[in-house]
Parts: structure tokens; sequence; C-alpha cells
């Protein structure tokens, strides 16, 4: 059975977040051998 979220596949994943400086923030999320990271800074 497959389940999508959002165009994802849900399957095993990580997530981790390093905070840079207060109100900038940094999300790695690693599914199987792709590597995502996503970068966030508050306006």
């Amino acid at each position: 059975m497959k389940t999508e979220k959002a165009g994802f596949v849900q399957r095993n994943y990580e997530i981790s977040i390093d905070k840079l400086t207060p109100g900038s923030y940094i999300l790695h999320i690693t599914t199987g051998n792709e590597k995502y990271t996503i970068k966030f800074v508050k306006e």
C-alpha cells in the first residue's frame, strides 16, 4: 500500500534542523540516497 502526501511518496526519512542565527534555520532531509537542504530565513 502506497501513501502519497503533497506529491511525495511517504517512506523512511530523516530530518534534522540546524539553527544558524536567531531567525535563520537549515532543514536537512535525507530519504534513502537523496539529500535535500532547505534554508529558512525569518523576514
